[in-house]
């Protein structure tokens, strides 16, 4: 019984402790914004397929369980995705990096050149004067990406280290080309399905613009989710160098 109490009390420690940043990541300091810069492009492919000595889970895919997007004006159906997978992200080009501590903001601009969401979908209601019905898998791409991530954060402290903590985050992004491919409309009729697909695809600019700003919103909190497993993990001495 004495062994396997020190056992537990071993157990606490060592998970309650601080980790250090893993040697292969880049250290700089929070007002080297060109160090910052680098750091981040060097961390993503990192990323890619997570930190599980961290519990970090993979960027690429990032993993959405479920996701619901409401009616707008020209999609007049919700949406709803579950198992949701968004590939792309890690191979993201970090153009420009701005983190003020004292403010608590990183905004990190980006581009790529594609971005890809695969998952399983039920849809009803209307894209533009068509009714619309169906369930299935589904696939979302976009390509010549620009864009930009920004996260607010507080600092807090835990076991006499101070830590960050990512409040909220938003992701904008802009593409000169959309794909959509929704498999099993109308449970299945190929002919209405083909047609409704060519419908997306030859308005694909009107509809992303609706549709993107509650896409990137669910892809941020889950991009929130992801820092957040990694700054709960690293100290804010052990992340940079000042």
């Amino acid at each position: 019984m004495n062994s396997f109490i020190i056992f537990l009390i071993f157990v606490t420690i060592s998970l309650s402790s601080a980790i250090k940043l893993p040697a292969s990541f880049k250290r700089c300091k929070s007002n080297d914004m060109t160090c910052l810069k680098d750091a981040i492009q060097d961390a993503l492919p990192k990323l890619k397929d997570g930190l599980k000595d961290l519990g970090v889970p993979s960027l690429s895919p990032l993993v959405i369980p479920k996701m619901t997007i409401g009616a707008g004006n020209i999609v007049k159906l919700v949406q709803n995705y579950e198992n949701s997978k968004c590939y792309g992200l890690s191979d993201s080009i970090v153009k420009e990096v701005s983190l003020d501590m004292d403010k608590g903001k990183l905004v990190i601009d980006v581009e790529g050149k594609l971005a890809e969401m695969n998952a399983s979908y039920t849809i009803n209601g209307k894209i533009l004067i068509l009714d619309v019905y169906g369930s299935g898998e589904c696939m979302i791409r976009i390509e010549g990406l620009k864009g930009q991530f920004t996260l607010d954060l507080e600092t807090y402290i835990k076991n006499n280290n101070k830590y960050l903590k990512g409040t909220n985050a938003d992701l904008v992004l802009h593409c000169e080309q959309a794909t959509f491919q929704f498999d099993n409309l109308f449970d299945g009729n190929k002919q209405l399905g083909d047609n409704i697909n060519k419908v997306l695809n030859d308005n694909w600019k009107q509809i992303y613009e609706e549709l993107s700003p509650a896409y990137m919103k669910s892809i941020a909190i889950s991009l929130l989710n992801l820092t957040n497993k990694l700054f709960s993990k690293i100290p804010i001495q052990d992340m940079f160098l000042n």
